[in-house]
């Protein structure tokens, strides 16, 4: 049960936790901004988006406003776009979208089919964007030049794969296997 569940920071310099939220809310899925000014997370308050900052005075705001649950996945370099995915509690279908900050416009919708897309998480260099999907009848991964999504689609893992990650460098894609955590270059 995560009904409560906070956000924390460990500081391992200083070797401190220090509580980001405190309400009856499950926070969950943290993503950290590049420049590490801030953190979005996906809350089920409201299953929306929102961020907060990690400059101490932890100003939350609520970014997105969905009658549908959001999860975060991953932001891109400069900071200025959030990836998740969304869906309806009452289908097993969710979508990849796309919120860019600042920009006072609603989030935009990637992908959208009948099928599972999740876990959005893009490359070092924000020119992939690698994500789950079982359109095939098992959830494998998948990458997709972004912003052009619409140029190429390469099918990452055979026999399943889920929560793809990219290495620092961005030279290998990380998922997890049907049996193993596996890696692609």
């Amino acid at each position: 049960d995560f009904t409560g569940a906070d956000l924390w920071l460990y500081s391992l310099r200083r070797g401190t936790l220090t509580r980001l939220t405190n309400d009856e809310s499950r926070e969950a899925s943290p993503v950290w901004s590049h420049d590490g000014s801030f953190i979005v997370y996906s809350s089920n308050r409201v299953d929306n988006i929102f961020r907060i900052s990690t400059d101490g005075t932890n100003f939350v705001e609520q970014l997105t406003q969905s009658d549908k649950y959001q999860f975060a996945g991953s932001i891109t370099p400069d900071d200025r776009q959030i990836l998740f995915a969304e869906g309806s509690s009452n289908t097993r279908s969710s979508d990849i979208a796309v919120l860019t900050l600042g920009s006072g416009e609603p989030p935009e919708v990637l992908f959208n089919s009948d099928f599972n897309e999740f876990d959005p998480m893009i490359s070092p260099d924000g020119h992939w964007l690698a994500y789950g999907s079982d359109r095939s009848g098992t959830e494998e991964v998948y990458v997709r030049p972004f912003p052009n999504l619409g140029d190429s689609e390469i099918q990452i893992s055979v026999g399943g794969g889920l929560q793809p990650r990219w290495s620092a460098d961005g030279r290998e894609l990380l998922y997890v296997g049907p049996t193993d955590l596996m890696a692609t270059t």
